[in-house]
């Protein structure tokens, strides 16, 4: 389903691992409804938001394994998240 990615000390000197999973099935029907299970209590719970529609909409193109059309729409909106996830990020780095 993913792959964890080896630890390293962050800057605090704690080791992380990273989980990554890239299937959109999957993101749309494990991993977001985890999330909206156990809630995100942290700064990232503003990014989950927009990820989540994000993740939801890219869902949507591939519904019963077929491809649809993206919609003009659909496309400004994922460039709309792109944005304040950018800006969202910039701000939490300041």
């Amino acid at each position: 389903m993913g792959h964890v990615t080896s630890s390293y000390p962050t800057q605090k000197g704690k080791p992380v691992n990273f989980y990554q999973l890239t299937d959109n099935k999957k993101l749309a029907e494990v991993i977001i409804p985890l999330f909206e299970t156990y809630c995100l209590c942290s700064k990232k719970a503003k990014e989950y938001l927009i990820w989540k529609e994000e993740v939801l909409r890219q869902y949507s193109y591939f519904l019963n394994g077929i491809r649809r059309k993206v919609t003009t729409e659909e496309i400004e909106l994922t460039k709309k998240s792109i944005f304040l996830l950018d800006k969202l990020r910039e701000y939490n780095e300041n």
